[in-house]
């Protein structure tokens, strides 16, 4: 060790300059071995990142099918054959659909408590990259409790995002379900007046998922 013939000297002001030049190559060192793990954790995040975004899309494709296969349904119900017999291909078809659907949510909803969790990784990175830089630099114990409270703030962010993202994945089955429950109940019932709120509901429904999804895309 370099520092042993400074001992054996006694040069204690030269051991000491020694020790605090490769303390400073440590916390170098520490500070790029903390960068190269935020690059790895960046390049997940992009790739779950795009996960998310094609499942989505696909997602609120499948579902808005489903609505308007329901409405074409719904408007030839004066026309299609009412025999028991198409009644029940019909009623067999709806359910399949809406367990279809409540897997592809399960799914769904998995795939962004995944993303939540690569975020947080990732802020979890970057936070130790700052905590090693500000160590390298001689901050005060201040300041790094300062970075300790931005880390909680914005795990409390992604986290408050992740759950905007899941009540959305909520709010969207339980549309496409209360639509499919509502017709596998007309069908049964064949009530007329039924029918024609059954039809307002779902067009509205339809509407404002539409609606919804032009202010996301504007946000």
């Amino acid at each position: 060790m370099q520092t042993k013939p400074l001992y054996a000297k006694g040069d204690i002001a030269e051991m000491k300059k020694l020790e605090k030049h490769f303390e400073a190559n440590e916390r170098k060192a520490e500070v790029r071995s903390k960068l190269e793990k935020v690059k790895r954790c960046k390049v997940v995040w992009t790739t779950v990142e795009q996960a998310v975004t094609r499942t989505t899309k696909q997602n609120e494709e499948y579902l808005d099918a489903v609505l308007g296969d329901i409405e074409g349904i719904r408007d030839d119900k004066n026309t299609i054959e009412k025999s028991e017999e198409m009644v029940n291909k019909r009623r067999i078809l709806l359910m399949d659909a809406r367990d279809f659907l409540r897997g592809l949510s399960k799914s769904a909803a998995q795939l962004m408590l995944h993303f939540e969790r690569v975020e947080m990784d990732l802020n979890d990175c970057e936070y130790e990259v700052s905590v090693a830089s500000a160590k390298l630099k001689g901050d005060s114990p201040e300041a790094l409790q300062n970075l300790k409270k931005e880390k909680a703030t914005e795990d409390g962010k992604l986290r408050a995002e992740s759950r905007k993202r899941l009540i959305h994945i909520e709010e969207d089955l339980r549309d496409v379900e209360a639509s499919i429950n509502n017709t596998l109940g007309t069908r049964e019932a064949n009530a007329g007046p039924a029918d024609e709120e059954i039809d307002k509901k779902a067009r509205l429904d339809a509407a404002l998922r539409k609606a919804k999804r032009r202010n996301n895309e504007a946000v």
